[in-house]
C-alpha cells in the first residue's frame, strides 16, 4: 500500500470513529463498530424484530397458561377469594417481572451479538472494496495480497484473490522473461 493510500485509509478510519461518537469508542477500545451503518443497523434491527416476535409468542403462551388455570378454578366453583386465585395472581406477577428482565437482557444481548456479527461481515466487505479501489488507482499491474482480520467471516475471499494474483504474477513474470529473451535476441542480431 502506498503512502497516499495509507493516508486515505487512515483519514477514512478517523472519519468513521468521529461519526460513531466517543461513548462507543471508549467501550470498545476505539474500534470502529459501524463500518457500514446502513447494513449493520438493518441487521441488528432484523435481529431485534425476530426477538420481539419470539418474546410475543412466549408472553401470549404465558397468558393462555394462566387463563386456563383461572378457567379450571371457575369450573370447580372456587370462590373469588380462594387461595388458588391468589397463588395464580402471585405467580402471574412474578412471571411478568421475569419476562421484563429477560426481555431487556435478551434485547441487549441480541443488539451486541448483532453488532459483532454484522461487524465481521461489513468489515471484510469494506476491506475488499477499499482493496479494489486502491488497486484501480495503483500503477502496479497486480496489487499486493489481500488480508482480512483473523475473526472476520469470508476468509476464503482473500485466499481466492491472492491465488488469482499469484497466478497472474507468474504469468506476467513468464511474459516479461519471454520479452527479455526476445529483446536480447533482437539486440544480439543487430550487432
Amino acid at each position: 500500500m502506498s503512502a497516499k493510500e495509507t493516508n486515505d485509509h487512515t483519514d477514512e478510519l478517523n472519519r468513521l470513529k468521529k461519526k460513531q461518537g466517543t461513548f462507543l469508542n471508549v467501550i470498545f477500545r476505539g474500534r470502529i463498530l459501524l463500518i457500514n451503518p446502513e447494513f449493520q443497523l438493518k441487521f441488528i434491527g432484523l435481529s431485534i424484530v425476530i426477538l420481539l416476535l419470539s418474546l410475543s409468542i412466549f408472553f401470549l403462551a404465558n397468558e393462555v397458561f394462566f387463563h386456563n388455570f383461572i378457567t379450571k378454578g371457575q369450573a370447580l366453583n372456587l370462590p373469588a377469594n380462594h387461595p388458588f386465585y391468589l397463588l395464580l395472581q402471585e405467580q402471574k406477577s412474578y412471571m411478568g417481572k421475569v419476562f421484563i428482565v429477560a426481555s431487556i437482557l435478551l434485547g441487549l444481548s441480541f443488539s451486541i451479538v448483532g453488532l459483532v456479527f454484522s461487524h465481521r461481515i461489513a468489515g471484510p466487505l469494506y476491506r475488499l472494496t477499499r482493496y479494489f479501489q486502491n488497486a484501480a488507482r495503483s500503477k502496479d499491474l497486480y496489487p499486493t495480497h489481500l488480508h482480512f482480520r483473523e475473526k472476520d467471516f469470508f476468509q476464503e475471499i482473500p485466499q481466492a484473490v491472492n491465488e488469482f494474483l499469484d497466478c497472474k504474477n507468474k504469468s506476467q513474470d513468464k511474459i516479461t522473461s519471454i520479452d527479455d529473451k526476445n529483446i536480447h535476441r533482437d539486440v544480439g542480431g543487430l550487432q
